[in-house]
């Protein structure tokens, strides 16, 4: 089986980028990270340790606390919620309850 180009991919040399786009909608860096955490498992010690091993994407995932396939399969959920929310003109504040 052919593996995603992604998987190649060094964590460490995407990451800003995720926190670049954050910031551009008005998010921080601090959310970007809540967000990865609270979707592998990984805490701020072990997130830092990943991107100073420089790890592919692929053993980031591999090496991620909670189940990958867990992780996959909540984020095409949440993708799918989110879009819809997003046509009812719902804007959600991460750590605010609704």
């Amino acid at each position: 089986m052919k593996k995603e180009r992604i998987y190649q991919l060094v964590f460490a040399s995407v990451y800003p980028l995720y926190i670049k786009k954050a910031e551009a909608k008005g998010r921080t860096k601090e959310e970007v990270d809540a967000v990865i955490f609270w979707l592998t498992g990984y805490d701020e010690q072990s997130l830092q340790e990943q991107i100073d091993q420089k790890t592919d994407f692929e053993t980031f995932f591999e090496q991620a606390p909670v189940y990958v396939f867990q992780v996959q399969c909540y984020l095409e959920c949440s993708y799918q919620a989110y879009q819809l929310l997003q046509k009812k003109n719902f804007h959600f504040q991460p750590g605010q309850a609704q």
